[in-house]
């Protein structure tokens, strides 16, 4: 596999779901990647804190749960994506505060352990530890990542 595709595909994966093209190159990945990201400002700089980045990521993997488009994350749309092993029942259990069988983007967006996965991804783009995110730091990360494939 190439670094451009691995490249592609994990942006497509992770931080690219609903796009209606997949960007062919690293260059056209990077693009793209940094586009969505500085979306996420809300600081009004281009800079991303944590809120933001959190509010930003919650949203998009939330339409990429939601195969239906109905705006909840029913059981089959969570066990498609999480599977359906004892770990991710209890996770659905946990954050279907209103025990409906569906969960909404606020529930996903605020349940703490969901958080935390998006804090850890965030502190892994944030090498600097400054508080929020620069174009910089998603390209250097996404490069660090693209360069273990030889």
């Amino acid at each position: 596999m190439t670094k451009s595709l691995l490249f592609a595909g994990l942006c497509a994966t992770l931080l690219l779901p609903g796009c209606a093209s997949t960007p062919t190159t690293t260059a056209e990945a990077m693009t793209v990647t940094i586009a969505k990201y500085e979306k996420w400002s809300t600081r009004g700089d281009g800079k991303i804190d944590f809120p933001g980045f959190n509010q930003g990521l919650a949203v998009d993997r939330f339409a990429f749960y939601n195969k239906n488009k109905d705006g909840f994350i029913d059981k089959g749309e969570w066990v498609a994506v999480r599977g359906s092993g004892a770990t991710a029942n209890a996770l659905f259990a946990q954050i279907n505060l209103s025990k409906n069988g569906k969960v909404t983007l606020a529930e996903f967006t605020n349940n703490k352990t969901l958080m935390a996965e998006r804090r850890a991804a965030f502190n892994r783009l944030d090498r600097a530890h400054k508080g929020y995110l620069s174009p910089k730091d998603i390209e250097v990360y996404f490069n660090k990542r693209t360069a273990i494939d030889p």
